[in-house]
């Protein structure tokens, strides 16, 4: 079937395709399949580049996510274990997570494994806010975060990298780049270990982590043309506690995989086509009670053609087709399944745009073969006041589909309908030489949200849940002290009116640095208010303190020391029926970068 679907788009653009000497604009953000200005952007997207992740040291995606931008998280203790991400308010199932433009969220019970992402892989990462499903699909309720690990200006040079730090943690790293003429070729790989440390506060038993991984990407521009290659892979193993805190533990193997080309003819056309491979695995390494090796694995195959036509003024449209085909195989605790399944999508975009005003309209059916259709989409209308300012309303629907384990594993039910959206945000963003500003009001309800029916003993359509809010975002560069700050106030609510677990209703964060001879000094604050987890169990508000000091002893060697937690805070984000879990208290890591060939 997907064979198909490759030759189809291949000959279709080769009899649209005449070859012409035009500039190939690239994709700004995950905002749109639509070539756009920055500035004119309609969503609420953050962006944090390579040089931010080096200033701030951080060790994984959630530090970044939760330091750097205030977002909600949660985690079982710290490499390696389960984690979430409440992006405004909504369920940590209605966030997309990509690696290069690759969903990684599993078919299966469980969220995406960014926890096996290497930090020192990622080059940008971008987190659009809002309704995101009628440009990317299922579970854009909250939002959808893309982590791009291909670095946009490769040198011809080769970096080793070693990492030290708490709980026996070390890392080494090897990166080579090849810049030739116009192919810019990166190949990076890495092995980390630490023994962790107690997950649990009625434990003392340190729960570790390691983890293998290797990313390459290839880039060949041509005058009317673009071909690129990325590749992830990342495999380990997590210890963990179980029921009764017994001690486990886990292999997991993580791939994403993605080849693009992009051709351009003389009449404004271009021509997009995405070709995607994802594998979740995650293999239990001792029996359960049935004598048994549990599991979960997805293989996703994804294909996708796009055409896009420009015209006047910044206006242009877009039409595309999306295939998605899906092996799942599932194993807990006695309840197996092995599917496979098939969704397609037709999608559709506007933008058009007359003097200062300006229009954005997406839209996306989604034909899932269990479900049937959903739709989604997007209006934004835009005004730009003045050079500097614009004001911005949009308004959109999204969607999660159920996932397999909803439908055929334990209390499984085929009539389940997706879970369904509707957003609103105004947003006021205001653009000068060296600063930025922007103000967002936001308003979420998502109903159809699905729970276990105990009278029933099954999964239902039977809770509500509803966000709103408001953010203020200010970023500065250019002065002796640069930095950005975010503070976020919201009302996560269920249908009762009681506040949804694991999310507060205000968040800061503030991030600082200040360049002088040759260091960088980075200031880290965070704040969170009181949460509420299972149980009505009260999870404290706290804030965090962390700084990182990084010098370049010479053109060849990087130096970096970070203190996390700089205040030695006990913090919870998640609890248990019997206690909370632990995280990372007052640490010291240490880089250490040498550079050949530069």
């Amino acid at each position: 079937m997907m064979k198909k679907y490759i030759v189809f788009s291949f000959c279709l653009v080769s009899f649209f395709f005449r070859a012409e000497e035009i500039s190939i604009e690239e994709l700004v953000s995950v905002g749109s399949n639509i070539n756009q200005s920055k500035d004119l952007i309609s969503s609420t997207i953050d962006i944090i580049d390579s040089e931010e992740l080096e200033r701030q040291s951080e060790k994984d995606v959630l530090s970044v996510l939760s330091n750097t931008l205030a977002i909600d998280t949660s985690r079982y203790g710290g490499f390696g274990q389960i984690s979430s991400v409440f992006l405004r308010g909504t369920n940590s199932n209605h966030t997309i997570f990509q690696v290069n433009g690759v969903k990684i969220n599993p078919s299966t019970a469980g969220g995406a494994s960014i926890y096996s992402l290497d930090a020192d892989v990622i080059s940008k990462i971008e987190i659009g806010s809002g309704a995101f499903s009628s440009i990317h699909g299922s579970e854009a309720i909250g939002g959808i975060v893309n982590i791009s690990t291909i670095k946009q200006d490769i040198e011809d040079k080769v970096e080793i990298k070693a990492k030290l730090g708490q709980n026996k943690f070390k890392g080494e790293s090897v990166s080579l780049n090849f810049n030739k003429e116009k192919t810019k070729f990166n190949l990076f790989a890495s092995d980390t270990t630490t023994e962790g440390f107690p997950i649990f506060s009625d434990s003392t038993l340190n729960r570790g982590f390691t983890n293998k991984t290797v990313v390459a990407s290839i880039n060949q521009k041509k005058e009317s043309s673009s071909t690129q290659f990325s590749s992830w892979s990342s495999k380990g193993r997590t210890e963990y506690l179980g029921f009764n805190q017994a001690p486990l533990s886990q292999y997991y193997n993580n791939e994403a995989h993605a080849m693009s080309v992009v051709l351009n003819n003389k009449k404004d056309y271009r021509f997009l086509v995405r070709i995607n491979t994802f594998k979740d695995l995650i293999l239990q390494e001792q029996e359960n009670l049935y004598k048994d090796i549990d599991l979960t694995k997805t293989k996703r195959n994804t294909f996708e053609f796009i055409i896009n036509k420009s015209f006047y003024s910044n206006s242009s449209f877009a039409l595309g087709y999306s295939v998605e085909d899906e092996t799942v195989k599932y194993s807990s605790f006695g309840t197996k399944f092995d599917q496979k399944l098939q969704t397609d999508s037709l999608l559709a975009e506007w933008n058009l745009w007359r003097r200062k005003e300006g229009a954005y309209f997406s839209f996306r059916n989604t034909h899932h073969e269990t479900y049937g259709n959903q739709k989604a989409w997007k209006l934004s209308l835009i005004r730009l006041i003045n050079n500097n300012y614009s004001l911005i309303v949009n308004s959109g629907t999204a969607f999660r589909s159920p996932n397999s384990s909803e439908l055929y594993g334990y209390g499984a039910n085929k009539l389940l309908l997706p879970e369904t959206s509707r957003s609103h945000e105004i947003l006021l963003k205001t653009s000068l030489e060296n600063s930025s500003f922007s103000s967002v009001l936001f308003n979420n309800k998502t109903s159809n949200l699905i729970n276990f029916d105990y009278n029933q003993n099954t999964l239902r359509n039977i809770l509500q849940s509803s966000t709103k809010g408001a953010e203020l975002r200010f970023r500065w560069k250019n002065r002796s002290i640069n930095g950005r700050i975010i503070l976020r106030l919201q009302q996560p609510i269920d249908g009762q009116g009681n506040l949804l677990i694991r999310r507060s209703k205000r968040s800061l964060g503030l991030n600082l640095f200040q360049t002088f001879n040759r260091n960088v000094l980075n200031f880290n604050f965070s704040a969170f208010g009181k949460r509420k987890d299972f149980s009505e169990r009260s999870l404290p508000g706290y804030f965090l303190l962390n700084i990182a000091l990084s010098r370049k002893v010479s053109d060849k060697l990087s130096l970096s020391c970070k203190i996390e937690n700089l205040l030695n805070k006990e913090y919870f984000t998640a609890a248990g029926m019997n206690g909370y879990y632990l995280n990372q208290d007052r640490s010291i890591w240490f880089n250490i970068k040498y550079t050949f060939g530069r």
